[in-house]
């Protein structure tokens, strides 16, 4: 079957050669096979076969392994899909070495043993040099056993890079497992038999002598039979002499949803001098047990939040979704790490004084405005010969200056931007000509930099040479929510306009935001009672209502008919 195999490669070579018409195409490889469609394993074996590019094909249904490998350098298998596997779905080879291979964005699923699996005998100079795993989607592996034995990738080589990949149920052993130094990131892992990533000190360490483990999502260990382990776990030492010294373990969200298993373990052969193990920046929950959410000995324990809590995630219910809500306590929790990787999971910019634990930065949080408008604030009755003096409290969102306006109706009557943030402003109302008597005066106060985003006005008129307004008689309830009223989907961080038919008591009115029919978030205690509000929502949910109400009397409210999405 090899033998035959190995001609039809070369038959497809020369296909390829001679139909693709463009040979310029294939100057970076000596053999290139696109597209192809096997029922049968595949070697790639040998130097006559150095500078391969396999992409596009499928290989399922064999009676063994997917795709093999040994005695070959630069060789790059390329968006294939392989299934149905009675072996691993790729295996680099333990009788022989490779160099410079690179498993990227393939499908591998439903395979009897491992997803990916990488050799190494150090005692026969075997090895896979420069051996790059990376954004390939491995689920089902590990379907012929029971022993714990398969892994979704199993690797043996040293200072491997395994970065971007998701790993699903691996049903025997580990997720990600792995024998020597290297780097393990952005990498999704969950329902498992063992560990979701886990290092055993079985084969040699490579010349960079550390294992990093970073950017990792890694959830459901212990989901399959009674091997369960933690979610990341670095276990017990069997060859002292293979062992990798240097350990960093930052900045991942590990989840365990089993009572008896950790979050994070490191087993109690890294206490001592001999090993560096640092664990800082990570997200650690174990969701059945607050006390079981991280074990053994380390050498820095820095900013890792550990909970017990499966609150404040997008999606803590299946499919799970571990990115952070804005209100998640680890958002900010490692600000000031000075070492940590400076992309996220999803290839975010991370920045030292908003550091969120986990594998997950969310995105920046909207500055807080804080501005109050405290005088003239409503029934003033001012000469025009007075002083209209402006007084207020709190800081803009943006920048540390602000603007006034004054408005008589709906007509701007003057603007004075920018004003420093002291709290006070006076004027001499002399001074002004064409000002109208009477009443239908307020003043707004906005931020410089974001007028629109930050602001507050007074909370009703005021007057210009008249006598104060008499009081609004008392009318019935007529607020009603007009939009969002159920069924509209936002985009989080995008303005939407709410509007209201009616009128409250006087002429200001109150807008919350609702999530499951409880309050979630206050969107103004008082705004002007115009019919409108722009608003932008920091938060995602399916289930937001509007309430708006009446400050003057709550018992005046309204609520969205049904559910509306921010998304």
């Amino acid at each position: 079957m090899r033998r035959r195999l190995r001609f039809a490669f070369r038959a497809l070579v020369s296909l390829v050669a001679l139909t693709s018409g463009a040979p310029a195409a294939l100057a970076q490889w000596d053999h290139v096979f696109d597209g192809v469609e096997l029922t049968v394993p595949v070697q790639i074996d040998g130097p006559q076969w150095n500078n391969t590019l396999v992409k596009n094909c499928k290989i399922h249904d064999t009676g063994g392994y997917g795709l093999w490998l040994r005695n070959v350098d630069n060789v790059t298998i390329r968006n294939c899909e392989i299934y149905n596997v009675a072996g691993s779905g790729i295996r680099l080879s333990s009788t022989g070495s490779t160099s410079n291979v690179t498993l990227e964005g393939n499908s591998i699923h439903d395979a009897q043993e491992n997803g990916i699996a990488a050799a190494q005998r150090s005692a026969d100079g075997v090895d896979h040099r420069n051996l790059r795993i990376l954004n390939n989607t491995i689920r089902n592996t590990g379907l012929c056993c029971s022993e714990g034995l398969q892994h979704g990738i199993y690797v043996q080589a040293q200072d491997f890079l395994i970065e971007g990949n998701t790993v699903l149920h691996s049903r025997d052993g580990n997720g990600i497992s792995v024998r020597s130094s290297g780097v393990v990131r952005n990498n999704v892992v969950g329902y498992t038999g063992k560990s979701g990533i886990a290092y055993y000190a079985d084969h040699l360490r490579g010349p960079s002598d550390k294992l990093v483990v970073e950017n990792n999502i890694a959830y459901h260990n212990g989901y399959y039979g009674s091997h369960g382990r933690a979610a990341i776990h670095l276990l017990a030492i069997p060859y002292a002499g293979f062992a990798v010294r240097s350990y960093e373990l930052r900045f991942n969200t590990a989840v365990s949803m089993r009572g008896d298993r950790y979050a994070l373990e490191t087993d109690g052969d890294y206490a001592g001098d001999s090993y560096d193990v640092q664990v800082y920046g990570n997200l650690l929950v174990n969701a059945i047990s607050g006390s079981a959410v991280m074990s053994g000995p380390v050498t820095r324990d820095t900013s890792n939040y550990k909970t017990g809590s499966l609150a404040s995630f997008v999606s803590a219910a299946e499919p799970h979704d571990f990115h952070l809500q804005d209100d998640h306590p680890a958002r900010g929790f490692a600000s000031g790490e000075s070492s940590f990787p400076a992309l996220d999971i999803d290839g975010e910019q991370r920045t030292p004084d908003s550091l969120d634990a986990g594998a997950d930065q969310g995105a920046a949080l909207a500055p807080i405005c804080t501005l109050e408008l405290l005088t003239p604030n409503g029934g003033e009755q001012l000469e025009p010969t007075d002083t209209l003096r402006v007084s207020w409290t709190g800081e803009p969102a943006l920048g540390s200056q602000v603007g006034l306006s004054l408005y008589h109706g709906d007509s701007e009557i003057s603007r004075v931007v920018p004003i420093d943030n002291d709290g006070v402003y006076e004027t001499d109302l002399s001074q002004a000509t064409g000002l109208p008597v009477g009443d239908g005066y307020r003043v707004e106060l906005f931020s410089s930099d974001d007028p629109e985003g930050c602001s507050d006005a007074s909370d009703a008129n005021f007057s210009i040479g008249t006598e104060a307004p008499p009081p609004i008689p008392e009318e019935q309830c007529s607020l009603e929510i007009t939009s969002p009223n159920g069924g509209e989907s936002y985009r989080r961080y995008r303005r939407f306009t709410i509007r209201w038919s009616g009128e409250a008591s006087g002429s200001r009115v109150a807008l919350e935001l609702l999530r499951d029919g409880s309050l979630y978030r206050t969107i103004s205690s008082s705004t002007s009672d115009d019919g409108s509000y722009r608003y932008r929502s920091r938060y995602r949910s399916s289930r937001f209502q509007i309430r708006i109400s009446d400050p003057e009397d709550p018992s005046c409210s309204d609520v969205s008919d049904a559910y509306f999405e921010v998304r």
